[in-house]
This record gives structure tokens, sequence and C-alpha cells, in this order.
């Protein structure tokens, strides 16, 4: 049975995200890759628009009697500069959305049991960017062996 800290489903949230060549060609691109990040700060000569999450939000463990789990909630930001097209936020907001929610993401060791996106809200931003949160609640379980 694969350990829970073997499972990255950041891993996989992420390589959803940037196989969604729709929502990816919306984004700004860092490093020849969609501008996607998934770490505690954004690098600071990223450029707009990008999509963003420091990490989770809250964890809890979902043990059952034959396997272990973890449900999270985990905050996805997509941001603009306040001088772009709200409608360009409001259409990588709903297409992020759609690419996670109640999709099913491929989990190296473990099987997904949820995946749903609620949201959208304002983000609080510096004066001169824009944008929303999407929260993610995830729910996954080790693969038995």
């Amino acid at each position: 049975m694969a350990n829970l800290v073997d499972i990255n489903p950041e891993l996989a949230i992420y390589n959803k995200i940037v196989a969604d060549t729709t929502l990816t060609t919306m984004l700004a691109t860092y490093s020849s890759n969609p501008a996607v990040f998934f770490r505690s700060k954004v690098p600071t000569d990223a450029t707009y628009p990008y999509i963003w999450t420091p990490g989770r939000v809250t964890t809890s463990y979902d043990d059952i009697k034959s396997a272990n789990g973890e449900s999270f909630m985990l905050d996805l930001f997509v941001v603009i500069e306040e001088s772009g097209s709200l409608k360009t936020l409001q259409e990588i907001t709903r297409k992020l959305k759609a690419t996670l929610h109640r999709q099913e993401m491929t989990l190296t060791g473990g099987n997904q049991v949820l995946s749903l996106v609620s949201g959208p809200v304002s983000a609080p931003l510096t004066e001169d960017l824009v944008g929303t949160i999407l929260t993610l609640n995830y729910t996954f379980f080790e693969c038995p062996t």
C-alpha cells in the first residue's frame, strides 16, 4: 500500500491544470511553461495573468478500516493586472473551475474520492492587481496493494 506521504495530489492538480490547453493559452508563460505556480510565493519576474496557490489551507485525515486518506482545501488565485480585462479574469476563473470541479485527476499511488470547487470570491491583492479565489476541496485514499 502506498504511504500517504508518498502520494502527491498537488502534482495531480497541477498536471490537470497545465494539460488544459484552452486554459493555459489564456495565461502568461514563465520559463517556457504556463504561469501556474504551486509555491509559497510567485516569482517576482512573473507576468500576468497567472494561477497561484501558496499551499493547503486545511488538511484532515480520513482513515477507514482498509486505507488511510486525506482531505484538504486549496485556494487557487487567478491574478491579472488592474489594467487588464475583467472579462479575461472571469473567463480564466470559469475555465479553471470547470477543469477541476468534479473532474478525475491521475493520482499515482492513490485513489481520488472528491474534487469540488467553490467560489469564486474576490482576492485581496495589492492595488495594482485584481483577482479571484477558487477553493478546491480534495479527498483521496491510499491504493491498497
